[in-house]
């Protein structure tokens, strides 16, 4: 329990960070596990079911999955809009799983680079979500997707 209660710590900090990047010179990733932004909570339950389990819903809209038996990641968090469709996704990396190095999920010549301690956070702006990569510096171990919120419908710094 009080696990969970710092990987979401970590996570809700890491979401907030401010960013700006320039344009990227490759195509940022558009979902993780198969889930994408946007998606409707029925799509992902429908997606995950053979490949993940449900372990709980959370306040303000999140649910904690357990994945089975994927190489790279442990669970997913996922967090969904009032209308009920995928705000963020985060993977939290299996610690004896293969690694994930952060030059396979972000552009790092684009994204901002922030260091506190031995973690590194890397954040990638597009022109509508936010790619995060959290963890030590030789392995990411936290992975999310964020969509671009402000709110006066400006888009994301540049």
């Amino acid at each position: 329990m009080m696990k969970t209660k710092i990987t979401l710590l970590l996570l809700a900090a890491a979401l907030f960070v401010s960013c700006a990047s320039a344009p990227s010179q490759r195509a940022p990733m558009s979902d993780i596990v198969g889930i994408r932004l946007d998606m409707p909570r029925d799509t992902v339950r429908s997606s995950l079911a053979n490949t993940a389990k449900l372990e709980r819903e959370e306040r303000r809209r999140h649910e904690i999955w357990t994945l089975n038996d994927h190489p790279r990641f442990a669970s997913l968090i996922i967090g969904y809009t009032p209308e009920w469709n995928v705000r963020f996704v985060t993977a939290v990396a299996k610690p004896e799983g293969a690694s994930v190095r952060y030059d396979e999920v972000i552009d790092l010549a684009s994204a901002e680079h922030k260091v506190a301690g031995e973690t590194h956070t890397y954040t990638w702006t597009t022109p509508h979500y936010l790619v995060i990569a959290i963890g030590k510096p030789e392995r990411v171990e936290y992975l999310s997707i964020k969509k671009w919120e402000s709110s006066d419908g400006s888009p994301p710094p540049s």
